[in-house]
């Protein structure tokens, strides 16, 4: 069965939180067959709560996903790298967190432009 939006935002609980275009060509699998994503194309990225360290994305109406630390070079738009442990230690202390985009929220919140903190993402919290 394919993954689809509806699907899939049901079962992991999906979050829109930005709409980008892909800077390099994705290569996936389906029934053994490639398909290729090219360069330039847009999609729409969700976050989820039910699987961390993943960022899904809307392709043709098939959800596909990348890793969090491959998100800030294959997307278009303002990522961040994903921070370091100490640095993760140092935000789920404090009273402030990044957002994958780079804004400041609470740890267990999410920027003005709807990206989660990297202590959601990545399931910390």
């Amino acid at each position: 069965m394919d993954k689809t939006v509806a699907t899939e935002t049901a079962a992991l609980g999906l979050t829109p939180f930005k709409t980008c275009t892909t800077l390099r060509e994705l290569v996936y699998s389906r029934s053994g067959i490639p398909e290729t994503i090219p360069v330039g194309k847009s999609v729409a990225l969700y976050w989820s709560t039910e699987e961390p360290g993943k960022v899904y994305f809307d392709y043709e109406g098939r959800m596909r996903w990348v890793r969090t630390e491959v998100m800030f070079n294959t997307f278009s738009g303002r990522f961040l790298r994903t921070p370091s442990v100490s640095t993760l230690e140092r935000w789920s202390n404090g009273g402030t967190c990044k957002t994958v985009t780079g804004h400041v929220t609470e740890p267990d919140g999410t920027g003005t432009d709807g990206s989660p903190s990297w202590l959601l993402i990545l399931g910390m919290i």
